[in-house]
């Protein structure tokens, strides 16, 4: 509508759209009408994060606090707890390993039901910006919210394919090495255990093939779930479909946006384990190790270290989005000859 109008007064439309106070400026880049080779969707990628930078950075900016305000407050708590009790410590292990447990798996709980509602509204965001539409922070939210149990439910399938059968593997490997050490421990014979001493690492790697496998099948289920206003099992299965053909190249372009944000991290980690032992160097120098304001200089520290990583991860957590989106809507092009126009429109006032 924006570019009717400027076509109409005869001004030459701009690729920035503003949008409206709410929703910051976009920059519109033409969806490709043909699919794209492994160096064009790396390209694709990299123009569209630049583009909606600061867009899709909101979008992930709440999830990842939530996370780690999360991680803190159980951390926080594990930390209390293992505080010096009386009577001793050995007379409390017990209630303090089934804290731990309790905390860890209220962390996992409530870790699935942020990401199962942040997917759905990180994927209409890269919808967005990959049909040159306004990324909107509101309009994304509700999009999650307004279908809250499908995506939930996607999310537990989603795990109950990825990491069920790795688990129901590891529960049998584990069911066999107890029975081969209680058959050692009654014949006074290890040579039972040493059996399976080989057989751990062969279960390992066939379990973490199995997990990428399952990833690879599975990654664009929930922007097809988005884009196409499908329920979870039916996401799945379109997933599994439009992968065919182009897992290896799927591969490929996660892996390369591993290593990129691997390496980020750690020049992110360098300079500020740099900066910290400069800083830590000057105290020294300063007679400040031992001082309060040494103590403060620490905490400062972790509190840069821990806000470096939680910014990192917005951004690690944006890219992946709009990766698997530009490889879905290729997918699209490549086995059907057309692919999503634009995101669903979805009323913001939830």
């Amino acid at each position: 509508m924006l570019t009717s109008a400027l076509t109409c007064a005869r001004i030459p439309a701009s690729p920035i759209l503003i949008v409206s106070k709410e929703s910051m400026s976009t920059s519109a880049l033409p969806s490709p009408a043909t699919p794209l080779g492994f160096g064009q969707i790396m390209d694709r990628i990299f123009r569209l994060m630049r583009a909606n930078f600061w867009q899709l950075f909101k979008v992930s900016a709440p999830a990842m606090a939530l996370q780690a305000a999360l991680l803190l407050a159980i951390g926080g708590a594990v930390v209390l707890i293992f505080t010096p009790w009386d009577p001793p410590l050995q007379e409390q292990m017990v209630l303090r390993i089934v804290f731990i447990a309790a905390a860890a798996l209220a962390y996992y709980l409530i870790s699935l039901l942020v990401y199962a509602l942040y997917l759905p509204a990180a994927f209409h965001a890269a919808l967005a910006a990959e049909a040159g539409q306004p990324v909107d922070f509101r309009v994304s939210y509700a999009a999650a919210f307004a279908k809250a149990g499908r995506y939930i439910g996607l999310m537990l399938l989603f795990l109950l394919i990825v990491a069920g059968p790795v688990l129901l593997l590891m529960a049998l490997a584990g069911g066999a090495i107890a029975m081969a050490a209680l058959a050692a421990k009654a014949s006074g014979n290890p040579a039972a255990m040493v059996a399976f001493i080989p057989l751990l690492p062969l279960l390992y790697i066939l379990a973490l093939v199995y997990s990428v496998l399952a990833t690879l099948w599975l990654a664009v289920a929930y922007p097809a779930s988005v884009a196409e206003d499908l329920p979870a099992w039916a996401a799945i299965r379109r997933s599994v479909r439009l992968t065919e053909g182009g897992r290896g190249r799927l591969f490929l372009v996660l892996l390369i946006v591993y290593a990129a944000t691997y390496i980020a991290t750690m020049l992110v980690e360098c300079v500020i384990f740099a900066v910290g032992a400069i800083g830590f160097l000057l105290g020294l120098a300063m007679h400040l190790t031992m001082n309060p304001w040494g103590f403060v200089g620490i905490g400062l520290g972790v509190l840069l270290l821990l806000v470096a990583i939680y910014l990192l991860m917005t951004v690690i957590m944006s890219v992946y989005s709009v990766a698997l989106t530009v490889f879905y809507r290729d997918q699209r092009l490549r086995k059907e000859g057309a692919a999503p126009v634009a995101a669903p429109a979805v009323n913001p006032a939830v």
